[in-house]
């Protein structure tokens, strides 16, 4: 779910790691060497490459009932900076920053910034967020508000940053897109279906965003026609994302008259509800094995303040990990299953960075030091690669943009 705004208002108010993650980073490290040696092995690797996404494009059906043609809402391709091809970004070793052929692409990194190995921008207008890989991390979907737009739509780019393309109706509000498995399609939540002007938007000053009751949750093919209604009910549906087999779909509904996690059975359209204390209960994801659920949650009655929450995958043992007066949200676990990343304001209230805890409450560890706001992490399934929105470029500004970087276990 979104900001409204998209940027955070300015004026809102140690532990050990598992031997099974020790075993990751360590398997992460060897497959790097792996990859490194692949690196200098294919040095035409972006001719290479372009010519296999024009044959990939080629392939692609005609689709005789698209979303929308609208050809001036695409996102330009112009970037304001080189771009790195994706597929060479890869660590040279563990603990140093990636390089490309001698050349450093650390720039807009800082120097706290150790687990960043290297960061591309990916986008370079508008106001974009809630980026997510596909599960072989060779797209991205995420939203956007283009200027001159006056809600976010849905757009899909390559993982390098090309080939972007809006994939929603272009009517209403959207928000909150998922990839389902095996690049089937993807998931979004949409008000398109409503009848009459939208409500006003409500400001606060602070982190908000709008619960809007037309929100319904739908299922599109990878060209954006609609498949399948999956929500159907008074209130807000959103905050879909599925799950690593495929199967099942966690959102937030207000069917019960609160704020509540729910589980879908994608197959039969089965519903059961994972939270049920006061307040609002959002953006949840499974665990890597799909034994644990990871949310945030608000028990004050304004959603000022947002903890992080886990529970099993039927809803119980629900325990709190952060414990302050901050705003944390966007938790999203690690490919190891013992980690939670996600963002907070509990250093400063006016500057969101991402922070890293397991999954017993312990060991927190802040990962970014940029001013302004970085936040929406994602990791690629393989755990080498993280995307997040951040406004990093253009501190001053409100709009945020997604970007990729190498992630480097070595400093975690």
């Amino acid at each position: 779910m979104r900001r409204n705004g998209s940027s955070p208002s300015r004026t809102t108010s140690g532990s050990t790691s598992s031997s099974k993650g020790t075993r990751f980073m360590r398997t992460t490290r060897l497959h790097r060497c792996v990859l490194l040696s692949a690196l200098i092995l294919t040095a035409a690797a972006p001719s290479l490459s372009t010519a296999q996404d024009k044959t990939e494009e080629a392939k692609r059906p005609a689709v005789g009932e698209k979303a929308q043609e609208a050809p001036e809402t695409q996102q330009p391709e112009t970037p304001q900076q080189p771009q790195i091809p994706f597929s060479l970004l890869r660590l040279t070793e563990p603990g140093r920053r990636a390089e490309l052929r001698g050349m450093e692409v650390n720039h807009l990194i800082r120097e706290e910034e150790k687990t960043l190995a290297s960061l591309e921008r990916l986008t370079y207008e508008g106001d974009n967020g809630e980026a997510y890989f596909d599960q072989v991390g060779r797209r991205v979907i995420w939203q956007s508000k283009a200027p001159g737009q006056e809600y976010d739509r849905i757009y899909i780019m390559d993982r390098d940053g090309s080939g972007k393309r809006m994939v929603s109706t272009g009517k209403g509000r959207t928000t909150c897109s998922f990839f389902l498995k095996n690049e089937r399609g993807f998931i979004y939540a949409s008000t398109h279906l409503r009848e009459g002007p939208p409500p006003e938007p409500k400001k606060t000053g602070g982190y908000e965003w709008e619960f809007d009751d037309a929100y319904d949750i739908f299922m599109a093919d990878m060209e954006g026609k609609i498949t399948r209604r999956l929500t159907d009910t008074p209130g807000y549906d959103a905050e879909g994302t599925i799950s690593p087999s495929g199967k099942l779909m966690l959102f937030t509904s207000q069917r019960d008259g609160d704020l509540d996690v729910y589980r879908m059975r994608l197959g039969n359209g089965d519903v059961t509800r994972i939270t049920s204390s006061p307040g609002y209960d959002g953006g949840a994801f499974f665990s890597p094995d799909e034994t644990m659920i990871v949310y945030r949650g608000s028990r004050t009655a304004d959603y000022k303040d947002l903890q992080i929450f886990v529970c099993d995958a039927e809803g119980r043992n629900h325990k709190q990990l952060t414990n302050n007066e901050a705003v944390n949200f966007a938790p999203y676990f690690h490919p190891d299953g013992n980690r939670i990343i996600f963002s907070s304001n509990m250093d400063d209230p006016r500057n969101f960075e991402l922070y890293m805890i397991n999954v017993d409450g312990t060991g927190l560890t802040r990962l970014t030091y940029s001013e302004g706001f970085d936040g929406f992490p994602y990791f690629s399934d393989d755990g080498q690669f993280l995307l997040f929105c951040s406004n990093r470029a253009d501190p001053e500004s409100r709009d945020t943009h997604v970007f990729v970087a190498v992630f480097d276990p070595y400093w975690y």
